[in-house]
């Protein structure tokens, strides 16, 4: 059985390597600010730049994104699989502070020498009050102290 282990691995090194790739191994983990936009349902049509934070796990597995909603803080909450310098990961709906928070389906983008996130989210079932946008917002790595 273990040479059969060893076989695959010899034959497949990549998928195996980046299975178990981490984000504090490149640099990546950490967290990021910047300011998301909202489409608020009693403001059809136009958008509120809010004031946000991505904070990723230096294990690559998880994220959190919050956003300061007129009405209180949301946050989502991401799993999902770091391969490269790309995390592909899905946040589930939920009811917040805020309002509901939409199941997603996220690619997010570092890029380690300009110390930048750039996060794209899709909406899994969009809500017929909001249009269907593209949501691509770069955010900046906070310095550590």
């Amino acid at each position: 059985m273990n040479r059969y282990l060893i076989l695959l691995a010899l034959l497949f090194p990549a998928p195996l390597a980046q299975a178990s790739q981490r984000a504090d191994a490149i640099g990546v983990d950490g967290i990021y600010e910047g300011t998301i936009g909202m489409q608020l349902s009693n403001r059809k049509g136009a958008e509120y730049k809010a004031p946000a934070k991505f904070v990723y796990m230096p294990d690559g597995k998880g994220a959190v994104l919050t956003a300061e909603h007129p009405e209180g803080v949301v946050a989502v909450v991401m799993r999902g699989n770091l391969r490269g310098r790309t995390f592909h990961a899905k946040s589930e709906g939920k009811l917040d502070y805020g309002g509901y928070t939409q199941a997603m389906t996220w690619t997010i983008t570092f890029d380690p020498k300009a110390a930048t996130a750039t996060l794209y989210g899709k909406v899994k079932n969009l809500p017929k009050w909001a249009k269907d946008d593209d949501l691509r917002y770069v955010f900046k790595k906070k310095a550590k102290r």
